[in-house]
């Protein structure tokens, strides 16, 4: 394993640093785990690109239930309008009946707005989340795991010698090949048990 000279990360699998991108390291020789309370300079690297693609989600969805409301606003407008102009004949009633069939469901449209802002506020809760790791997160490397087809648990020990089971969906730095490695990482909030990011080769 290296140890980045200039940002203080630990790695493994890459020539040069992959935060920094220098070539100055120390070989550190470790079989088992490494724990790192001190988070490198500029924070850990962690591939948000989930979190951008659910965004991208929650704002498609908001719009669109935005403009559902918009066209049903005016399309009610229209309605009452017709209806008091039936009297003088300009606009028959039934073309506003009609109308009303194709103006999107105030159900339909309820369900858009709160699956966008669900989405959009998860997103932000978790990119909270994250940031905090980057920058306050303990970092253990070398770690065995039990994977279970797309799954990957992990037997964390806290300091206290407690053993908790750790499961996670969503691996960062998985490979490509489906070739997992030996041993994954985790990194951890200590304030807050329930905040992990567990992955391959984090730096």
């Amino acid at each position: 394993m290296k140890h980045c000279l200039y940002c203080g990360r630990y790695y493994e699998i890459f020539k040069e640093c992959p935060g920094c991108g220098s070539v100055k390291f120390e070989e550190v020789k470790n079989n088992g785990t490494l724990r790192i309370e001190e988070p490198p300079k500029g924070g850990y690297k962690i591939n948000k690109d989930n979190l951008i693609i659910s965004k991208g989600i929650g704002i498609v969805f908001s719009t669109i239930g935005y403009i559902m409301a918009t066209i049903t606003s005016i399309g009610f407008i229209i309605i009452v309008i017709s209806c008091l102009l039936f009297e003088t004949e300009i606009i028959d009633i039934k073309d506003s009946f009609y109308l009303s069939f194709f103006l999107p469901s105030p159900f339909i449209i309820a369900l858009f707005l709160f699956l966008g802002n669900s989405l959009t506020k998860n997103v932000n809760i978790t990119n909270s989340k994250i940031e905090r790791l980057k920058t306050k997160g303990v970092l253990i490397k070398n770690l065995k795991y039990k994977k279970d087809k797309n799954t990957i648990v992990v037997l964390f020990e806290t300091e206290k010698g407690v053993k908790i089971p750790l499961k996670s969906d969503i691996i960062y730095g998985r490979p490509k090949d489906n070739e997992f490695p030996k041993y994954c990482d985790i990194l951890f909030d200590r304030d807050d048990p329930n905040n992990y990011i567990i992955g391959f080769n984090l730096y």
